[in-house]
Formats: structure tokens, sequence, C-alpha cells
């Protein structure tokens, strides 16, 4: 989710985004994790204040935005590849 000020300029700890998860096993388990950067604000961009995701998918799949259009993307193109590979094959999407 981003918060009403993600992605206003000036404003300290406007790219602050959190990721919570239940734990599929228990049910009730949960975990949060902060994150910067621009996921945050590019999804306020994008038009979209948050993502809900629910459910398990069986193949690996990652979610494109763009342009206010939602897709759920193939992904074992990422599959063995570090951080740096996987930022590589990102920007060769746009």
């Amino acid at each position: 989710m981003a918060g009403p000020l993600t992605s206003i300029p000036g404003i300290p700890g406007a790219t602050n985004t959190t990721a919570v998860s239940i734990n599929a096993d228990t049910g009730y388990t949960i975990a949060a994790s902060l994150l910067h950067g621009y996921f945050g604000p590019y999804l306020k961009m994008s038009g979209f204040d948050g993502i809900i995701l629910i459910g398990v998918s069986k193949d690996s799949v990652y979610i494109w935005i763009n342009n206010g259009v939602v897709e759920i993307r193939d992904a074992s193109k990422f599959w063995s590849k570090d951080t740096h590979e996987t930022e590589g094959v990102c920007l060769s999407l746009k």
C-alpha cells in the first residue's frame, strides 16, 4: 500500500512502502517489510494506492502495471538471475 503522501516531492519518507503478508500455512502469522525507492511512488503515479493479492500461483509470475493496465505475466525469464541481472531484464521490458 502507498500512503497518502507517497510521491509528493519534498516530503521526508514519501517513498516508503510496506509489504505485509499472512502465512499461508498457519493463516495467522503476519510479516511486514518496509522498503524505500521507486516502487511506492510509481505505484501511486500509476493510479493505484495498493495491491492486494489473494491465493497462490502454481507458476512463477509477476505483476506488470503500465498506464492503468494490470497484467499477471510469466516470470520464468528471471529464474537463476541475481538482482543485477533481474534489473537488466526489467529495464528491457519497458
